[in-house]
């Protein structure tokens, strides 16, 4: 019993800390010698708020990457278009964005992920290059 409690213990802190590259190697900041940050948008695209903020950054001649939900893509495919043709970086942020996706099998997970791939290319044409899990904890 002791051996399960460990090992449901490990499993459960490699879901839950996903810097710890458990499952797979992870990049959670990067060193650089310019001052820079790293502006993103999760959960999108929605037809609102994200026009919103593409308008705002526009303003501003700042880019962004918005990490979409794939069933948040279909009636919004003119907002992804505007993200991509505004030079943004368009990032996987889960098809289902599911609570409980960090939990998912690998299997599962990666239908998930290209299932979401597949809703970006059919709306820009392009695919992702960057991933955000689906994280309810900040």
């Amino acid at each position: 019993m002791l051996l399960v409690w460990g090992y449901v213990s490990i499993v459960f802190w490699g879901c839950a800390t996903i810097s710890s590259g458990f499952f797979f190697p992870v990049l959670c900041r990067a060193n650089t010698p310019e001052r820079i940050i790293a502006l993103t948008f999760d959960d999108g695209p929605h037809p609102v708020f994200t026009a919103r903020i593409l308008d705002a950054i526009q303003k501003e001649d700042v880019q962004a990457t918005f990490f979409c939900i794939g069933k948040n893509i279909a009636g919004n495919e003119p907002l992804m278009k505007r993200i991509k043709n505004e030079g943004h970086i368009i990032g996987n942020h889960s098809y289902s964005h599911a609570f409980w996706f960090d939990m998912f099998g690998s299997k599962r997970m990666l239908e998930d992920l290209q299932q979401m791939d597949g809703e970006v290319i059919s709306s820009t044409g392009q695919k992702t290059s960057v991933f955000s899990p689906a994280l309810w904890r900040y």
